[in-house]
């Protein structure tokens, strides 16, 4: 999906950058897979490696973030930046049982929980206010869609400017950059479970993913809500390929 020596950038990610596919999750039930992801994404940073995890459901990026955990002995020493147009904090089903909108609750319940969490392009329209009260209860803050990366902000900054912005700021040595496809607008993506008319543009997803992937601090990163099975399969999966290409051009340029 990209040429390896670009060019345009005077980049050379076969000089920087050995990428590899690690396989498939599997697990009888979803419980299952979660645990066997936790495990492998954990395996593969204790290795110091850069895991990038593409789904499916958005569910997976809790056990994501507690590899990340698994693998930092100060755990106050994290930020979880979390792109999406929700909040995906709902409560768990009946039985203690996650779903894709149960991650980011699910986190920051968890008792070791110590981190910085930070909702970037929210869209108010798709959140409710018992949702948006416990991001706040539980120490995390919300860029909104409309009212900071359309609004005052963006007059001063770019979208890609704002969320360098957001995370830096934190002044954490670990990020974990959790990216839910369906916070693009559908205009450049539409292979998700709740696609929009509103959203981030492809420029600015793609200009994220490379600022993530130069920066140290980022030891992982997570996309969700790729559905092949909805939409226009090839628009969708190129710009998803084109985010991930945009990332390893960042990793190149790592000190």
């Amino acid at each position: 999906m990209g040429s390896l020596r670009n060019l345009e950038f005077g980049i050379d990610i076969s000089d920087r950058v050995d990428f590899f596919d690690c396989g498939d999750v599997s697990g009888a039930t979803l419980e299952e897979a979660h645990v066997n992801l936790r495990r492998e994404v954990s395996a593969i940073l204790s290795k110091g490696h850069v895991p990038i995890v593409i789904g499916g459901s958005n569910d997976q990026s809790y056990p994501n973030a507690r590899a990340l955990m698994d693998n930092l002995d100060d755990l106050a020493n994290l930020t979880v930046i979390n792109l999406d147009a929700h909040l995906d904090v709902r409560e768990l089903l009946s039985g203690g049982l996650a779903h894709s909108g149960s991650p980011f609750y699910q986190l920051l319940t968890d008792e070791d929980w110590k981190g910085s969490f930070i909702e970037f392009g929210a869209q108010g329209h798709q959140c409710g206010e018992s949702h948006v009260n416990f991001v706040h209860s539980h120490g995390g803050s919300i860029t909104w869609y409309h009212k900071d990366l359309r609004g005052e902000l963006q007059r001063k900054h770019s979208v890609p400017e704002i969320f360098q912005q957001n995370m830096t700021a934190t002044g954490k040595e670990n990020w974990f950059v959790s990216f839910d496809i369906d916070c693009i607008s559908n205009a450049y993506l539409e292979s998700v479970s709740c696609s929009s008319g509103l959203g981030i543009t492809a420029h600015e997803a793609i200009d994220i993913c490379r600022y993530s992937g130069s920066r140290k601090e980022v030891r992982l990163i997570d996309f969700s809500e790729f559905n092949p099975r909805i939409g226009n399969q090839e628009k969708s999966a190129r710009l998803l390929s084109t985010m991930v290409y945009y990332f390893l051009l960042g990793l190149a340029q790592r000190e």
